[in-house]
């Protein structure tokens, strides 16, 4: 029976009254919701609410969006509600269900953040050129499967050659940064995939390999990350373009030039480069790409003769950590960490760094000393390591 849109008020109140009237047919019908609370934590995990009609708008209530449940009162078979999905049958009207915003949505409700931008005046125009479906439209990217523990990705932090197969079908994907190691993916580092037309992918515009640049970095709190592709001038989630154009940060959508291929090579000395959002290089060079196929092979090259620290020291007035060891080269720079504040940068020169009174990062650490730095040589080349007090 048709229910009329006059019925419903455009407010979280009313949103949720049709849900109970909904969902309350279903359990007086003999519905078993209580098998939909997976954790025992004595909450629905996830529901979604499909609905008929045209959309009046972005944000606005006709729309598609992940939201909660807020009345806590009500119940189902004992369980509470929680996150929900809510959107629109087809759009627009006369077409066909689609599943896009559905799996849009339920990113949202697993944990994934929009890849769009949302004000063209905060921070560059582009997302992920629409080609990612938190995004647009397609599969998942990497990153994203890695942090919904979906994918293992390698870790390559030496010389060696890889084989990829597609992503859309295959749990595939490298993290390519040579002081890498399992368990840093809120750091900064590359990821390459291969991504084929199959799937959720396949009307994309090419075949090939996507290097992603990821600034994972979380707040002060551990509670979000430092950067997003909506507001912020520094992204989160940058598709390096294999064409040099920038044309993702100009607003425009991804294309078939942004796919590494045969020919193409990624380093320090490329446009895109591999260099660090410091701009130090990272070291690494991508190159030797097969063409797509079954799978796709590349080379990575990473610096050889890394930093080896032999010791530490701390002192006083002013703040100085001094770090002696093997190959560490004129010009090299240190990044310090306190506990979870960000990474700072300083010159590192004569095997120390010295901190003057009022610098900015002799402020951080004023109660504490630094629990975790990173040592890296002008070629990219570094080593990491961790100070005990």
């Amino acid at each position: 029976t048709p229910y009329p849109r006059s019925q419903v008020s455009e407010t979280t109140g009313g949103r949720e009254n049709l849900i109970k009237e909904a969902l309350s047919y279903f359990e007086n019908e003999g519905h078993d919701f209580s098998q939909y609370d997976n954790d025992g934590d004595g909450e629905i995990d996830y529901f979604i609410v499909v609905w008929t009609g045209p959309d009046n708008g972005w944000a606005n209530f006709w729309w598609g969006y992940q939201t909660y449940f807020y009345d806590s009162s009500f119940r189902l078979d004992g369980k509470k509600l929680g996150n929900y999905s809510w959107q629109w049958e087809a759009r627009p009207q006369s077409g066909t269900f689609s599943p896009r915003v559905v799996i849009h949505e339920t990113g949202h409700a697993l944990g994934l953040p929009d890849y769009y931008d949302y004000d063209d005046d905060l921070g560059p125009k582009g997302g992920v050129g629409g080609l990612d479906q938190m995004d647009g439209y397609g599969d998942h990217n990497c990153f994203s499967k890695m942090l919904l523990e979906w994918i293992e990705p390698k870790i390559v932090n030496s010389t060696e050659e890889l084989s990829l197969l597609p992503s859309g079908e295959n749990p595939d994907a490298a993290i390519v940064m040579p002081e890498y190691r399992y368990g840093d993916q809120f750091s900064e580092y590359f990821m390459v995939q291969y991504r084929d037309r199959s799937g959720n992918d396949a009307t994309y515009p090419n075949d090939g390999l996507l290097i992603w640049h990821i600034d994972a970095r979380t707040d002060a709190a551990n509670y979000d990350f430092l950067y997003d592709n909506s507001y912020t001038d520094h992204k989160l989630l940058r598709w390096m373009e294999a064409d040099g154009l920038e044309e993702i940060e100009q607003n425009k959508w991804a294309d078939g030039g942004d796919y590494y291929t045969q020919g193409n090579s990624f380093s320090f000395y490329t446009t895109p480069s591999n260099a660090r959002y410091r701009g130090i290089t990272s070291g690494f060079t991508i190159d030797n790409i097969s063409e797509p196929s079954e799978t796709m092979a590349f080379n990575v090259t990473a610096p050889q003769n890394l930093p080896q620290i032999t010791s530490i020291e701390k002192l006083k007035n002013p703040f100085r950590l001094k770090i002696n060891g093997d190959n560490i080269q004129s010009g090299a720079v240190a990044l310090i960490g306190y506990d979870n504040i960000p990474w700072t940068s300083v010159s590192y020169q004569e095997s120390s760094i010295i901190l003057e009174k009022g610098n900015k990062l002799k402020k951080k650490f004023v109660k504490g000393v630094p629990t975790k730095f990173i040592i890296i040589n002008p070629d990219g080349s570094a080593a990491r390591g961790t100070y005990t007090r």
